[in-house]
């Protein structure tokens, strides 16, 4: 099993660090690394949902989250430093992978459900408040969309994604 721990040596976009090693992440490695860090998420989520109805299990996912943000953060910060072609095309092939990423998981019921099973009892105020906003993301995602409207809402997400930040979408 692949996780975001697992994957530090790897690529240096994934590290654990206080600062990124910014002259250590090639473009060329970008994509691999996205797609790498895609595939641990989805396995931390697939983890999240095993374990319906843990507290502990919010914070495990709330640190899956950290990780891979960081790392897109990380890119996203690189292109608007140094902004070499290579950086625009990694980043223009990596951004519909990783908004595609988060459409599929903001619509993923199960998960939806695994945090909807914890007992907002068992957890402190931040825990229950935690739980609280991960819902309300989860049903702003689209979670309870029913029928069409369901099936396209993940394909909408990644076209616009794939426009540039400064580009007004349809």
């Amino acid at each position: 099993m692949t996780d975001l721990a697992t994957l530090d040596t790897a690529f240096p976009l994934l590290a654990a660090h206080d600062q990124p090693a910014f002259a250590a992440i090639r473009a060329d490695e970008i994509v691999p690394a996205v797609t790498a860090a895609i595939a641990a998420h989805q396995q931390a989520m697939a983890q999240c949902v095993a374990r319906a109805g843990d507290p502990a299990m919010l914070a495990f996912k709330e640190e899956a989250d950290r990780r891979i943000g960081e790392a897109w953060t990380v890119v996203g910060h690189l292109l608007a430093v140094a902004n070499t072609p290579e950086l625009r095309a990694a980043h223009a092939q990596a951004q519909p992978l990783i908004a595609g990423h988060f459409a599929a998981v903001g619509q993923d019921r199960a998960l939806y459900e695994a945090i909807r099973a914890i007992d907002p009892g068992a957890l402190d105020p931040l825990g229950a408040r935690a739980r609280e906003l991960a819902l309300r993301d989860f049903e702003l995602s689209g979670v309870a969309l029913e029928g069409r409207t369901r099936r396209t809402l993940p394909r909408t997400r990644w076209s616009r994604g794939a426009y540039p930040p400064n580009m007004p979408t349809p």
